[in-house]
């Protein structure tokens, strides 16, 4: 009995060593690993099909896991589009939690709203994300008409974490010969990268830079908001004054009056510089 156990004993500190070996060791392994874990976490935060607004399409790419995009239209005719891509500090959220937002958008403005559910971190790290944006963007540009889209005209619109991944994006796409017309940018991360940009004059524009309060203490957003403003970028830089996060606002879950005022003021906002862009 006692070799019995020990034997078993033996096994299984022989299996622990093996798979300790491939997830702490074995690069392939991990991100396979963690891909598995966020995939099962992203289904369970899913909404549901009956209460989604949108429809949820799943774009293939090669020999990648497929992107997660929620399309909003309302009418036949071809349409111009506007990415939306959430907050969350590259860790957190979800194209289905700004679900109602990204309908009254395409409401509002008359076009076809793609919101992208990029994969966020710690499964990939950048320049995966942008990449992977890049390749949505690419793939509905290839399907325009099967979407009824006018693909010529679109627009950028980016949240906090989604604002700094949506200029890497641009950044991407003005190389690959698809242009945005215009990028919207909401509180979004700032490190040196956009004001490297518009320094080197690789900045895509028109650009309008929206800044709530709260943000104005961040150096580097500020030092953004400068450059941008006096470079050869067309711009336009907006402090919002609003005393709830953007990202409340966004997502639209018990508000106030007064925070359903806000948002009402800012969704006018985003409405009037999509028709200027396009």
């Amino acid at each position: 009995m006692t070799a019995i156990i020990g034997t078993i004993g033996i096994f299984l500190l022989t299996l622990f060593g093996v798979l300790y070996s491939l997830l702490g060791y074995n690069m392939y392994f991990q991100t396979r690993f963690v891909e598995f874990m966020s995939a099962k976490a992203e289904k369970e935060g899913m909404k549901s099909e009956h209460t989604l607004k949108g429809e949820r399409i799943f774009v293939e790419r090669e020999e990648k896991r497929s992107s997660r995009v929620n399309l909003y239209r309302h009418g036949d005719e071809p349409l111009p589009v506007l990415y939306v891509l959430h907050g969350g500090s590259f860790t957190d959220q979800d194209a289905d939690d700004i679900d109602s937002f990204c309908d009254e958008m395409a409401l509002r403005v008359k076009a076809a709203v793609i919101s992208i559910s990029y994969t966020k971190m710690p499964v990939h790290t950048t320049t995966y994300p942008q990449e992977e944006i890049t390749e949505v963007v690419q793939y509905f540009h290839a399907h325009a008409k099967e979407y009824r889209l006018d693909h010529d005209r679109y627009v950028m619109l980016g949240i906090e974490a989604g604002g700094y991944l949506a200029l890497l994006s641009a950044v991407m796409l003005v190389r690959r010969t698809l242009v945005p017309d215009g990028l919207i940018l909401l509180d979004p991360f700032a490190d040196y990268v956009g004001t490297s940009f518009v320094q080197a004059g690789y900045h895509p524009g028109p650009a309008a830079l929206l800044i709530s309060g709260p943000r104005e203490k961040d150096k580097k957003l500020m030092e953004y908001a400068d450059v941008l403003s006096n470079g050869n970028v067309r711009s336009f830089i907006r402090r919002l004054f609003t005393k709830s996060e953007l990202n409340t606002l966004i997502r639209g879950e018990s508000l106030s009056e007064e925070q359903k005022k806000e948002r009402e003021d800012l969704m006018d906002l985003l409405s009037d510089l999509f028709e200027r862009m396009v």
